[in-house]
């Protein structure tokens, strides 16, 4: 769990790891975002995320199991909190036929949507 200042917004940021129990494995991380509600003091979602045209509060990101040195060098944990705020981008790494390619999402001032 990490707390980030959004424009003078406490957000928490909850990380989950899973796996899908397939042999090999394939594990992910799933990002879910909260703030603290001022009218009921409960975490309400706040959804910081564009997927698929919906805004949500979750994110996920596949995490890799790598037989390959070179790749597993090359693999990055994506960023999204950076001393205390939230980060302005962040750069998720996927495979795609043996090759580690980026994607970038972007703060646009309400979301974060993956820059083309």
């Amino acid at each position: 769990m990490k707390t980030a200042d959004l424009n003078g917004e406490k957000v928490i940021i909850v990380e989950t790891n899973t796996s899908d129990g397939m042999m090999p494995p394939s594990p992910f991380t799933t990002w879910s975002a909260y703030t603290i509600s001022p009218r009921t003091h409960r975490a309400a979602p706040k959804r910081l995320f564009k997927q698929g045209g919906n805004l949500t509060n979750r994110f996920r990101y596949d995490d890799y199991v790598f037989d390959d040195e070179r790749l597993a060098a090359k693999w990055r944990e994506p960023e999204l909190v950076r001393n205390g705020k939230l980060s302005s981008r962040f750069t998720v790494s996927v495979m795609s036929k043996r090759q580690m390619l980026r994607q970038t999402f972007v703060w646009n001032g309400k979301y974060y949507a993956r820059s083309r």
